[in-house]
């Protein structure tokens, strides 16, 4: 994506704040995987030209193939500079 002054921006949030969600606000995720580990559910799926993972509770109702949504925390959003990957302190996410 595109940051202040048109340069390009990586978006890093770890995966115990990203949700499986529905509604206004969220973004789509292909599911790729889906590893149950007895406390936590591991999901990987494509989301944009990306992929992402989520650290979700059991039971999980997903599966590899499914489409969903899920719902980033933008208290907890950090941007990197695409090309020299420096964080980007200005930038902050705005909550839908």
């Amino acid at each position: 994506s595109r940051g202040d002054e048109g340069r390009a921006v990586l978006l890093g949030i770890r995966p115990e704040h990203v949700m499986l969600s529905d509604g206004p606000g969220t973004l789509p995720l292909t599911v790729r995987t889906v590893e149950n580990t007895g406390a936590e559910v591991h999901i990987r799926g494509f989301c944009g030209d990306g992929i992402m993972t989520l650290v979700a509770r059991p039971p999980a109702t997903t599966r590899p193939g499914a489409d969903t949504a899920i719902r980033l925390d933008p208290s907890h959003c950090l941007f990197f500079d695409a090309g020299t990957e420096e964080r980007l302190r200005a930038l902050r996410a705005v909550p839908a």
